[in-house]
């Protein structure tokens, strides 16, 4: 679970610990859910939405498909503590 700082997303989603998806690396490892096609509009209201722990990435479906998911932003640190 995420810790949510930001006081206007607590308020919206009554809740101060989100969900979080994490890349592990490991193609077994699945996720079940629910796929809605988004209008642009409606995707940029997502991504205002979503705090900065979060990124959106584009992973493949079950189906073959291809579908935008909020996973956890650790990218950038994990970079970083590589550098050297």
């Amino acid at each position: 679970m995420l810790e949510i700082t930001d006081p206007h997303v607590i308020a919206i989603s009554g809740a101060a610990h989100h969900p979080i998806l994490t890349a592990t690396g490991d193609p077994g490892d699945l996720v079940e859910g629910t796929a809605l096609r988004l209008t642009p509009a409606e995707l940029a209201a997502a991504d205002a939405y979503e705090v900065g722990d979060y990124r959106r990435a584009l992973v493949p479906l079950a189906s073959g498909l291809k579908a935008w998911v909020y996973a956890a932003d650790h990218g950038a640190r994990e970079d970083d503590s590589s550098a050297g």
